[in-house]
C-alpha cells in the first residue's frame, strides 16, 4: 500500500499540470527581476510543459493556471511570448472572451454617454442623487478589469478570433479614450488608467510611438466613406425602405419645428450610438447587406 501511494504521488508530481504549477511558482517567487539567462531557461521549461498540459488546462477554471500563466507573459521577449501564446489554446480562448466582453462593454458605455450633456447639466442641473454615478465613474469601474489584464492581454490579443474582432476591440477602446477626455470632471484614478490602456495597446516601438490619434482618425475616415456609400446605395436601391426609415424616426422622436415652420431632427454628435437616425440607417444597411454590396474600401 505504501509503495502504491508513493507511486501515485510520484505520478502526480511528474504530471504536466504539476510541472506547470511548479514552473509558475518559480517565476512568481523570483519576482519581476531576473537574469536573461535564467529567463531563457525558465521559458524553455515553461514552453515544454505548456505544450504537454493542454488537456489539463482545458478543465481548469478561467482564473486558475491560465490566469497565472498570462500574468507571466510580459516578462519574456516578443518571440517567446508569441511561442507561449501559440502553444496554449486556453490562454487564447481566455483572451478572446475578455476581448469580446470588453468590446461590448465599451460600446455600451459609448451609447449611453454624452460629454456635452454632462458638462451642461453639471452647471445648470440640481445635484445628482447620492446613489447615481456619472459616466466617468461608471467608466472607471468598467475599465478596471481590462486595465488589470492589459499587460498580458496585449501579448496575446492578436491571436484572438479574426482581424475584425480585434479591430472592433481597438476601435471601441480608442473611441472611449477619446470621448472620456471630453468630460470636464473625471475621478482621479481615471486619467492614469486611460493613459496605461493607451500605452499598452496604441504605443509601438520607435519610430512609430503613440499611434492612437492617427489610427482612430484613419478608421473614422474609412468608416465615413463606407457610410457615404451606404446612404448613396440606399437612395438608389432601397427607396421604399428609406421612406419607412423616415417614418420610424419620426414616430420614435417627432422632429422639432423651427420658427419658419420647417421640420428638423436633432442629430447627436459623435459617437452617434444614441442617434435614432444613425441606428435606423444601420438597421436598413444590415437588412439589405446583399443588395447594397461591399461598402468598405
Amino acid at each position: 500500500a505504501a509503495m502504491a501511494a508513493a507511486a501515485s504521488i510520484q505520478r502526480h508530481e511528474s504530471s504536466p499540470r504539476a510541472r506547470l504549477v511548479a514552473q509558475l511558482a518559480k517565476l512568481e517567487t523570483a519576482g519581476p527581476s531576473g537574469r536573461s539567462a535564467d529567463l531563457a531557461t525558465a521559458f524553455e521549461g515553461l514552453l515544454e510543459v505548456v505544450r504537454e498540459a493542454q488537456d489539463a488546462l482545458k478543465d481548469l477554471p478561467e482564473a486558475d493556471l491560465v490566469d497565472r500563466l498570462g500574468k507571466q507573459l510580459p516578462r519574456f521577449d516578443e518571440a517567446q511570448r508569441q511561442s507561449l501564446v501559440a502553444a496554449c489554446a486556453p490562454l487564447r480562448e481566455d483572451a478572446e472572451r475578455l476581448v469580446e466582453r470588453s468590446t461590448a462593454a465599451l460600446n455600451g458605455w459609448l451609447a449611453e454617454s454624452d460629454p456635452g450633456a454632462a458638462s451642461s447639466s453639471s452647471s445648470s442641473s440640481p445635484p445628482a442623487k447620492a446613489h447615481s454615478r456619472s459616466p466617468p465613474e461608471l467608466l472607471l469601474e468598467m475599465l478596471q478589469p481590462l486595465d488589470a489584464a492589459a499587460p498580458w492581454l496585449r501579448c496575446c490579443y492578436r491571436h484572438c478570433g479574426n482581424a475584425d474582432m480585434r479591430v472592433r476591440f481597438l476601435f471601441a477602446l480608442a473611441s472611449v479614450i477619446r470621448v472620456a477626455g471630453l468630460f470636464a470632471s473625471k475621478p482621479p484614478p481615471l486619467p492614469g488608467l486611460l493613459e496605461r490602456l493607451a500605452t499598452n495597446f496604441f504605443v509601438l516601438p520607435a519610430p512609430h510611438g503613440d499611434i492612437l490619434a492617427k489610427w482612430l482618425d484613419a478608421r473614422l475616415d474609412r468608416y465615413e466613406v463606407a457610410w457615404e456609400r451606404a446612404v448613396d446605395r440606399v437612395l438608389a436601391r432601397c427607396k421604399a425602405e428609406l421612406g419607412r426609415l423616415v417614418k420610424v424616426v419620426e414616430t420614435a422622436a417627432p422632429p422639432a419645428t423651427s420658427a419658419n415652420g420647417k421640420r428638423w431632427l436633432h442629430l447627436l454628435a459623435w459617437p452617434m450610438a444614441g442617434c435614432l437616425l444613425a441606428r435606423a440607417l444601420c438597421d436598413v444597411a444590415a437588412g439589405h447587406e446583399r443588395k447594397l454590396g461591399k461598402l468598405a474600401g
